[in-house]
């Protein structure tokens, strides 16, 4: 049994037709043979020679892979591995990776938030734990041949605006986050951190008003005519020349904008350092 285990994974995919499309540091990745997905999330760890599956969370030898994709018994599992052992040879010249754009970030794995890490950073911005955990994730990703992990925010496109507490911000499809309470008033806000911060000084777990999170001000076009819909905008934004040129765009898709940020925290930088530079939590 032993030696079945050291018959490459590589080899047994190939044979099934399945390739990689791309080579991770000393891992190969696949898109999954045991689940339909859109992103590539299965990895063989060559050295080992081991799988690991976050797209449902499985992870084995190459019995545990042949029994899985296949529906076997382990001892059928043997003896497919004994027949495919006879009959098989494998390298490495079949491979052509895909060509990946540098920064690409790949996710791994979507969890609840369990690092400690991630705790201290939520922490160190004053957010209660139990509100982060209702909008936030753990998010593992790779980027660039390397393995991370980072809170996530979940946008509109289905992708995650990604932070931690080492300055990282990126995400991994661009988009506007829309919390909708059909209410006649939107609260509008730049960042995740300034979102969870105005539930926090509100001592709320969801907004009263409809919301709109920008991830970026570059998204403000694609609201222009959302918010002419509108009675009232109030704008939690950053005080700084990107805030006061969006909040001057605002003003021409619906006059009823407030500026909230220069009403609130007219001396910080953002909702969240008002946040901690106050302790409030």
């Amino acid at each position: 049994m032993k030696d079945f285990k050291k018959i490459p994974i590589v080899a047994y995919l190939e044979s099934l037709g399945i390739h990689p499309v791309n080579k991770v540091g000393n891992q190969f990745l696949y898109y999954s043979p045991l689940s339909n997905e859109n992103t590539p999330s299965f990895f063989v760890e060559l050295t080992k020679n081991v799988f690991f599956d976050w797209s449902n969370g499985l992870n084995g030898d190459i019995i545990d892979l042949i029994r899985e994709k296949e529906k076997l018994s382990f001892k059928q599992a043997l003896n497919k591995l004994s027949e495919f052992n006879e009959t098989h040879s494998f390298s490495f010249s079949g491979f052509k990776p895909i060509s990946t754009p540098k920064n690409q970030i790949i996710i791994l794995e979507v969890k609840e938030i369990q690092n400690s890490n991630l705790f201290q950073y939520i922490n160190s911005r004053c957010i209660d734990m139990d509100l982060a955990k209702q909008y936030l994730k753990e998010v593992h990703y790779v980027t660039n041949e390397r393995k991370y992990y980072a809170l996530g925010f979940k946008n509109d496109s289905g992708g995650f605006e990604l932070r931690n507490g080492l300055g990282f911000k990126g995400k991994t499809k661009n988009a506007i986050t829309t919390i909708e309470n059909y209410s006649k008033n939107l609260s509008l806000f730049e960042g995740f951190f300034d979102f969870l911060s105005a539930l926090q000084f509100y001592n709320l777990n969801k907004p009263h008003n409809s919301t709109i999170i920008l991830n970026t001000t570059n998204n403000l076009p694609s609201i222009k005519e959302t918010v002419k819909n509108y009675n009232q905008i109030f704008a939690y934004l950053d005080n700084d020349k990107s805030g006061l040129v969006t909040i001057n765009k605002l003003l021409t898709y619906n006059e009823n904008t407030k500026n909230k940020s220069l009403e609130m925290y007219p001396n910080h930088k953002d909702f969240n350092h008002f946040l901690v530079s106050n302790g409030i939590k």
